[in-house]
């Protein structure tokens, strides 16, 4: 089972970062919880699909594991968001972040969030 994610916890890091979501491995959203005030660019229903994209690379990187090595976290720059995707043991967990916001966030998110 992976482990628990406060994701209240995660987003209370920094004040750039905008969502958080736990994603299970066929692309259903377990939990998401967005930063108060904060106007979400996706639509539920966008978020859906997207969660299902990020399900599907999770498992396309995990079938490298064994040649490559584990990958913890991949970082995604987009024009209008930075987003922190991490592969838990069974979840992903995707925190969106503004563009400007630091790429060691990540690091502290993980120290957060623990051993993957």
């Amino acid at each position: 089972m992976a482990p628990a994610v406060d994701l209240t916890k995660v987003l209370s890091l920094d004040k750039r970062l905008r969502a958080a979501a736990v994603i299970n491995g066929a692309g259903e959203t377990k939990e998401r919880k967005a930063r108060k005030g904060v106007k979400l660019i996706l639509s539920p229903e966008e978020f859906e699909d997207f969660a299902l994209s990020v399900a599907l690379r999770a498992g396309i990187t995990r079938k490298w594991d064994k040649k490559i090595g584990r990958t913890e976290r991949v970082i995604i720059f987009g024009e209008k968001l930075k987003m922190f995707v991490f592969f838990l043991r069974e979840d992903t967990l995707v925190v969106t972040a503004e563009p400007d916001i630091s790429t060691g966030t990540s690091k502290r998110i993980a120290s957060l969030i623990g051993p993957i």
